[in-house]
């Protein structure tokens, strides 16, 4: 009894840390904003965004299922409450305690699939990876998928704890079929993460039932029937939402087969599963040999999927985290060493604190604060010179050298004049030519001679690492209106050493310093950059 309130007081703690994670500013990847919350921004707010190809394309993708799983709940309740006015940051972080919140499907499925025996201690050591603290409660599909995938094994394991002509089994079947089919309609990878637990306990189903044939077929009937209307319901969904008929996982699946499309988002060795992905998500667990043991049923539940996946040459880690979730729920069963433990712990709390705290940390704070500054118009003010953001001029905001900007939580209106532009590769020389070839398009000056002053309507901005401009003698040109001390970057590693990244950290945002004489400006290129021309 001691024991069990022990656990019970750390599995709290536990939960306690994954809540507060959720609530963090860190961007893990890309897709968590472009694949969710750009979409409903732009369907139910009517914000003007940068929707990703997946769902602008002649043959989508994607579908909205997830999308609906993930946000609708949030989206809607935040329209029913602020009407038009919602602001983007408490819908970011509502969002986020939802999808802590759904992530205990995941923690229920462990209490209820694991011998008693071992219940605890997987579902302890599965609370404590960074898994379940940061990528559960952030808005991936493969958050989703994840659960899913968790209550697929859940109903398959109820179906063969009772008798098939129990009512309760009937129970069991008619949700089997419809989180089966709602997992598949999240991402086709899902088929490769269940196909083991499916073989796995229909064999035992069937053995266990093998004289009661009836039963078997009337469970196979409602299984069928159940995932053809939920299939039909997805599509309709989809339907509602595209404005045509589209089968969706069956473009996915026709796009992923091709290697000249997944050539596009980069290709991996076939081995980057096996070697990186895995040892990454699992930590030192991933050498834990009795884990590997492919006499074990259980074994099969992560190392199947993960083989199936790298046959496909473009491997994130993302991909792997159901194998990689129920590969720590397994040890949690299996390994007795608390040392091992101990490590795995220590591990995943760096991990948490990377992913969940210091990841490219900056990049919403910066839009959020682009948001304030053009709504807030005058920010600054010079000598004699008024810098003022004129919201019914063409504007250009640019991100360079950060992760894909959530522009959403800008919130424009439709037809609003703001425009976005990410444009990563660029070199130094090439974004500075960009910025002012930009700015003295959109530049317009109004002299007011009644106030003695000179009034600038222009807002092009630079969102930035300050790394990156901070030996440059371009800086002497630009103006620094805000800046954003925490952000960690490790991907222009290539182009700075990681001591000048890590000394001169934090974004910028920028825009052009001008000098204003006799209420004029001399719309000409500063000098160091007529030679960029």
């Amino acid at each position: 009894m001691f024991k069990n309130r022990k656990y019970a007081i750390i599995y709290t703690f536990l939960l306690i840390l994954r809540f507060w994670f959720s609530q963090g500013s860190s961007y893990i990847h890309p897709d968590e904003h472009l694949q969710s919350f750009q979409i409903f921004a732009n369907k139910l707010f009517g914000w003007k965004v940068e929707l990703p190809w997946e769902f602008t394309t002649k043959k989508p993708i994607r579908s909205v299922v997830p999308l609906n799983v993930m946000l609708l709940p949030i989206f809607l309740l935040c329209r029913c409450i602020c009407k038009s006015n919602c602001s983007p940051y408490p819908i970011l972080l509502f969002t986020r305690l939802y999808m802590c919140l759904i992530s205990l499907l995941i923690d229920l499925s462990i209490w209820n699939i694991v011998p008693l025996n071992a219940r605890w201690s997987a579902l302890l050591l599965y609370s404590s990876s960074f898994m379940a603290t940061t990528f559960q409660t952030h808005t991936f599909t493969n958050s989703i998928e994840t659960i899913f995938f968790f209550l697929t094994i859940l109903f398959l394991s109820k179906l063969n704890s009772v008798p098939l002509n129990k009512k309760i089994s009937y129970l069991y079947t008619f949700l089997l079929a419809i989180v089966s089919v709602l997992g598949f309609f999240t991402r086709i990878t899902f088929l490769a993460f269940v196909i083991a637990p499916y073989i796995y306990f229909s064999v035992r189903c069937f053995k266990k039932n093998v004289n009661n044939p009836k039963d078997i077929f009337l469970h196979l009937c409602i299984f069928v029937s159940v995932s053809f209307a939920t299939v039909l319901a997805c599509i309709l969904e989809d339907y509602k939402f595209y404005g045509v008929f589209v089968i969706t996982f069956w473009n996915n699946l026709k796009y992923n087969s091709q290697i000249e499309n997944l050539s596009q988002h980069g290709l991996h060795s076939r081995l980057t599963h096996f070697f990186t992905n895995m040892p990454l998500l699992c930590g030192p667990l991933i050498f834990v040999p009795k884990l590997w043991d492919v006499r074990k049923p259980a074994t099969w539940l992560w190392l199947l999927p993960v083989f199936i996946l790298s046959l496909f040459p473009h491997q994130e880690p993302r991909f792997l985290l159901p194998a990689a979730s129920i590969f720590i729920v397994n040890s949690g069963c299996l390994v007795r060493s608390y040392w091992i433990k101990f490590l795995f712990v220590m591990y995943a709390v760096v991990l948490a604190v990377f992913f969940g705290i210091m990841h490219q940390n900056g990049v919403i704070p910066a839009v959020l604060e682009v948001k304030n500054i053009i709504e807030q118009r005058n920010v600054t003010t010079m000598e004699n010179c008024n810098l003022y953001f004129n919201p019914e001029m063409p504007t250009t905001i640019y991100f360079w050298k950060i992760y894909s900007a959530p522009t959403w939580m800008l919130a424009r209106p439709k037809f609003s004049q703001i425009n976005t532009s990410h444009l990563y590769n660029y070199s130094t020389k090439q974004m500075i030519s960009k910025f002012w070839e930009t700015y003295y398009e959109e530049v317009k000056v109004v002299n007011l001679p009644e106030e003695n002053t000179t009034e600038f309507q222009a807002s092009t901005l630079l969102v930035c690492p300050v790394a990156m401009l901070q030996t440059s003698s371009y800086l002497q040109n630009l103006t620094m209106l805000h800046y954003i001390p925490y952000h960690v970057d490790l991907d222009d590693t290539d182009e700075l050493p990681l001591a000048e990244l890590i000394m001169n950290h934090g974004i910028g945002i920028f825009t052009a310093k001008e000098i204003c004489e006799n209420n004029t400006i001399t719309n000409e290129l500063p000098t160091v950059l007529r030679s960029v021309g």
